[in-house]
């Protein structure tokens, strides 16, 4: 009985410190391919481990009310192998500086949702399929958005805490990414290096990959995330805005450690990789490049 309670104290306090992660972002030159096979640099090993295909819809109002708040508001189909589609809700902050954390919020129980007899997931799958999302369709979604407003679901109460409003929210960007998906690890068997003196990082053990447990030389540093993606306006057309995006979260602790970690790395990816730091979302930068001719 005393082990359930420590495990669900735990899973508590992950659940508590979940919502805010280190980030850092990297803007992927045009032509530099996806590396799907694992590969070094520096000290640093990736080790591709997963990769998702994503459909994003994102919601805004027409003078961009959360654009200005600086989030954004996504539904989000996730294809990972060849399990079956999973749907969620999120609400994520914009990057204050480069490297700052960010606020996500997020709901997976969509399945359960539906509106005027329509199943949301239904909904989904139309406008994945269509390519865009249509006027009736479009109107069915914004009538949940605003009946959700006084809901228990997460994105809704982060909205209600900054006293942001859903009515008059609708579809703007749909955006089709994939993603591969990476450990980035040491690992003190490969090769002499100061960091070989790193120790184990001090994270939960419940929340650190088992592929570590059954590898005691690897010590788990970050997570990456290579999307290519492009986006579409919500309303279809053939008219797209690609973006090539490198995203590294740091997973080391203690975090300060983790940081400097991070540094060392960035420092690699500029210099030998030629990317740059970046700071604004793909939903932001996508969501300007749309309104250009509205300006």
């Amino acid at each position: 009985m005393v082990r359930i309670l420590l495990l669900l104290l735990s899973f508590n306090v992950l659940a508590a410190t979940n919502r805010v992660e280190e980030q850092r972002k990297y803007v992927v030159p045009a032509d530099q391919p996806l590396p799907q096979e694992t590969f070094l640099l520096g000290d640093f090993r990736f080790w591709p481990h997963d990769v998702y295909l994503a459909e994003d819809l994102y919601f805004d109002s027409p003078e961009g009310v959360l654009t200005q708040a600086g989030l954004g508001l996504r539904i989000r189909r996730v294809r990972k192998g060849n399990q079956p589609p999973a749907y969620v809700i999120q609400l994520k902050s914009e990057m204050e500086a480069p490297g700052a954390a960010r606020i996500e919020e997020e709901e997976r129980n969509l399945k359960e949702q539906s509106v005027a007899g329509v199943r949301i997931v239904d909904i989904i799958e139309r406008y994945v399929a269509q390519r865009g999302v249509s006027a009736a369709d479009g109107a069915l979604l914004s009538q949940w958005l605003t009946r959700k407003e006084s809901s228990s679901l997460a994105p809704f109460q982060e909205l209600r805490r900054r006293q942001l409003k859903t009515k008059g929210l609708g579809p703007v960007v749909l955006g089709y990414s994939h993603r591969q998906r990476y450990h980035i690890l040491i690992d003190r068997n490969e090769r002499v290096s100061p960091l070989l003196l790193l120790r184990d990082s001090e994270k939960n053990e419940l929340m650190v990959p088992a592929v570590f447990r059954k590898n005691p030389s690897w010590v788990w540093l970050m997570e990456g995330s290579w999307d290519e993606a492009r986006f579409i306006q919500a309303s279809g057309g053939k008219e797209e805005f690609l973006i090539k995006e490198l995203e590294i979260e740091n997973k080391y602790r203690p975090r300060e450690m983790g940081t400097l970690l991070l540094n060392k790395l960035e420092s690699l990816l500029v210099s030998e990789r030629g990317m740059k730091v970046g700071q604004e979302s793909k939903f932001f930068r996508a969501r300007q490049y749309f309104l250009k001719d509205k300006r």
